[in-house]
């Protein structure tokens, strides 16, 4: 007997180019299937996952002849809810999970004092399991309820609190329960901003969530502005995002499969390009056939497939990327505006070095990774250029721009 078909999100890696495709609403089942490198039938089982995730108010579905285009709605204006970010915590969670935290939180519901630590743990023992729950709810030792009260705790769901010597836990206080419709407003912006500039913003969709939970007579306002580059598939990311951070934090490497090639590092960063709305992680690349990890690069965040955390590493096999100098060579119309332009490279560079040029001034500038600098630089044309022999992929990055934005206006042609 044959499996069924499975309607739930269970692999990321594969779905994440499929909705990414889908998001610009001009790829119809069979140009998805070849730009994916999959059948047919592969991309219809990948819309039907969709079409069973997402409301039906959201999806787009258009015909050109034959061609039926499939894609998704989005008002950048207005705060839509991304009903992908709960399948982060169902693919996260497992039946025996559930059936611990469930029982924990139904005992501590129920409790009118905080529980002990001990008592919580022999209660759990004690719970009576039926024949068809046996198997989704084992009994489980001490360390791993334990754990689960620290899970809990984290998320805010209990408080801790010690009496004498002993450990207690009980239900914590709902801290959004008593606000004011002006407060309430006052936070629905803050959201709506946090969701379209912060690395992650499945916490945000979160926090809203539980808002309008609570307050369901509320209609959450549109956000005021709109903010360049955020589509809803930037949720996309975070499961990755959220597995660099954690990399970033405890001082461990990832490995990750990127244009097709294995790869193992040990994150440093995370930059975001908001021109062109793309997220890139620093790193520190394992060199072949040695356990050092010297060479930094970048990678873009969405190319990343297969992210997994990896061994931590010793801080002296993974040295920071020493800083050089980069020269950067800037035009000016008057004294007024080279003093100008001077002020503005010292506000960020307190040690900047100034040199004159012919019709020109050169500032020589520390910075350790030359890319991290672009989206400040672009704020500088067309009063700058950076030589070749200064910063080869700097250099080429610009003249790319420069190319791409003659090419989209008409101008002229790309440069020679």
């Amino acid at each position: 007997m044959g499996t069924g078909f499975n309607k739930f999100i269970g692999d990321y890696d594969t779905l994440r180019p499929f909705l990414r495709l889908v998001s610009y609403s001009c790829y119809d089942k069979e140009a998805l299937a070849q730009r994916l490198g999959q059948s047919t039938r592969s991309a219809e089982d990948n819309w039907a996952r969709v079409y069973f995730c997402l409301p039906e108010e959201m999806l787009l579905s258009a015909r050109q002849a034959r061609r039926e285009i499939h894609g998704l709605r989005s008002d950048p204006y207005q705060l839509a809810g991304n009903f992908l970010a709960r399948t982060y915590q169902i693919k996260a969670l497992t039946g025996r999970a559930i059936a611990a935290l469930i029982f924990l939180l139904q005992t501590l519901a129920a409790a009118k004092e905080p529980m002990r630590q001990t008592a919580l743990v022999r209660a759990y023992d004690l719970l009576p399991i039926s024949e068809q729950q046996a198997e989704a709810a084992p009994k489980v030792s001490p360390a791993t309820v334990f754990r689960q009260l620290g899970e809990l705790e984290s998320l805010g769901i209990l408080r801790r609190t010690m009496r004498g010597n002993a450990l207690c836990y009980a239900m914590a206080e709902q801290p959004l329960a008593e606000l004011t419709a002006d407060e309430r407003r006052t936070l629905y912006y803050a959201i709506g901003f946090y969701r379209f500039v912060a690395v992650l913003s499945v916490p945000g969709y979160f926090l809203a969530t539980t808002l309008r939970c609570l307050y369901p007579e509320d209609a959450e306002p549109f956000l005021p502005v709109q903010i360049k580059h955020s589509p809803i598939t930037r949720i996309l990311d975070d499961e990755v995002l959220h597995t660099i951070i954690t990399a970033i934090e405890e001082q461990c490497a990832v490995t990750f499969s990127y244009r097709n090639r294995e790869t193992i590092a040990v994150p440093q960063e995370i930059i975001t390009d908001f021109h062109t709305g793309r997220q890139y992680m620093c790193a520190a690349v394992q060199r072949r056939g040695s356990a050092a990890f010297t060479k930094t690069s970048r990678f873009r965040i969405d190319c990343m497939e297969r992210v997994a955390p990896a061994k931590p590493i010793c801080a002296a096999a993974c040295p920071a990327p020493p800083p050089h100098t980069l020269t950067l060579t800037l035009f000016y119309e008057s004294e007024r505006h080279r003093a100008r332009l001077i002020q503005r490279i010292r506000a960020r560079f307190p040690t900047a070095v100034f040199t004159e040029g012919a019709g020109c001034f050169y500032a020589a500038v520390e910075i350790a990774d030359d890319l991290s600098l672009l989206p400040w630089i672009r704020t500088f044309h067309p009063w700058i250029c950076i030589a070749a022999d200064a910063s080869p992929c700097l250099a080429r990055r610009m003249r790319d721009d420069a190319e791409e934005a003659l090419k989209n206006y008409g101008i002229q042609p790309p440069l020679s």
